[in-house]
Formats: structure tokens, sequence, C-alpha cells
């Protein structure tokens, strides 16, 4: 079998690759291991999903609809209340109601 990348042959490769990345709750939705080769699926997974999952953009649609990462957290996200200069920490927590809100230090 060859990676549908490179071409060389991934008939050893271990690796499922996943079309929609699991930290947007994707667990259905995989390659077999060996349609894409081990080297492109990590390089795949760390120059493509990864600067696209810690978009602002992506962090806070994960934020707003609890998507947890492949580690069952759900990424916090920061604000800065304008009137105080502080800044503010949001949690969630996964299946759990409502939002922890953390107010840091003043960064006067």
């Amino acid at each position: 079998m060859r990676c549908i990348f490179c071409k060389v042959d991934s008939s050893s490769s271990r690796s499922v690759e996943h079309i929609i990345p699991e930290s947007l709750g994707n667990i259905d939705h995989v390659l077999p291991p060996g349609i894409v080769c081990d080297k492109c699926n990590n390089y795949i997974s760390r120059e493509v999903e990864k600067p696209f999952l810690d978009s602002r953009y992506i962090q806070e649609r994960r934020f707003n609809f609890g998507i947890p990462s492949k580690k069952k957290r759900i990424p916090p996200m920061e604000g800065f209340h304008l009137q105080t200069s502080t800044l503010i920490h949001l949690l969630k927590v996964d299946g759990e109601e409502g939002i922890s809100v953390c107010a840091g230090p003043n960064t006067d």
C-alpha cells in the first residue's frame, strides 16, 4: 500500500488519519492505517491541524460548543476587562453546566 500524499510504501504504518480532527469531535471519519504513512500523518497533525486548532476562532467555537480535545478537556478562553485592565479566564468543564470565570492580576 502507498501513502496517498507522498506515495512511499506505507504498509507498515500504524497511525490512522482523521479526516476531521478528533479535537473537533470526530471519532467516526478515519482512514485505516496505511492509507497515509506515519511521517505524512505526523506532518499534517503538526503543520496543518495544530495551527488550525490553535487559532482563536476555532478555540472560541470549541469553547462555545463544549467540544473536548483528545484528552477530554475543553480549551479555556481568555478575555480582557477593559475598564479594570484585568485578564479574565473562562473555564468550562465537560459534562457540567455553566462557566467558571476567574480574574487574573491587573496587567498594568
